[in-house]
Parts: C-alpha cells; structure tokens; sequence
C-alpha cells in the first residue's frame, strides 16, 4: 500500500508547520555531576534552541507538593519535527513579541508521533 502523501507534500506541510513556530525554545538537558566531597549535583545544560510554540488549555493534572495534591496547569508546546525533547528535559520558551519574558517549563511527557510525523509535540508545565 502505497503512503497517502507523497514525500514532497509531506516536505511542504513540514514547512507549512515551522512557519506557525514564533517563538524559540532553548532545551536543557539534565547532566549529575559528583561534587569534591562525592555528592551528586544535577546541572542543566543547553542542547538546542529551536523554534516553537505554546498551546494554552491543556487540561489540568496534579502533582504532589509536601503531603498534599495540587492542581498544575499543563500546555501542548510544538516543535520542528525533527526536534529532539526527551521527557526528562525542560524548555526556557523566549516570546518573539517581546511583550512577554521568557518562561521555564518541565517537560512532563512526549506526545508519540501520528502517521506523518509533521512536528514534535510535548505536555509541558510551566517551573514556579
């Protein structure tokens, strides 16, 4: 069977997508390093900066904080397709309207890919 797209559309649609990605997010990568006395200190390196875009209105999850269960707003951010986010990272998105300052986020999940791999899309919550 024969795919529905044909490889240049699926080009053309990639390009289509990157044009709707106004802002930039730089990904940050955990690293451990072990500190003078043996300790383990997790830092946080840039990996990438691409374009993206945030998607508010994800449904409300909840995380634990102390003993107690608090809501989290989560949001659906976009990326080019051939971006590389891992659940473990975390995103710092800088608004391209300047009206806005950039904001940390957690990753909190990868979406899986569709059919046609068009953008990666991530659930993200913004760090307090």
């Amino acid at each position: 069977m024969s795919p529905l797209l044909s490889p240049q559309t699926l080009v053309t649609l990639r390009g289509v997508a990157s044009a709707a990605l106004p802002d930039s997010a730089a990904v940050e990568r955990p690293t451990e390093v072990i500190d003078a006395v043996g300790g383990v200190t997790k830092t946080w390196a840039t990996v990438a900066t691409y374009a993206c875009r945030l998607s508010r209105g994800q449904t409300p999850d909840e995380r634990v904080v102390g003993e107690s269960v608090a809501p989290r707003q989560t949001e659906t951010l976009y990326l080019p397709w051939d971006a590389n986010l891992g659940a473990s990272d975390r995103v710092t998105v800088s608004y391209a309207d300047g009206a806005r300052a950039s904001a940390g986020y957690d990753v909190v999940g990868v979406i899986p890919p569709t059919s046609y791999l068009v953008h990666v899309r991530a659930v993200v919550a913004r760090r307090d």
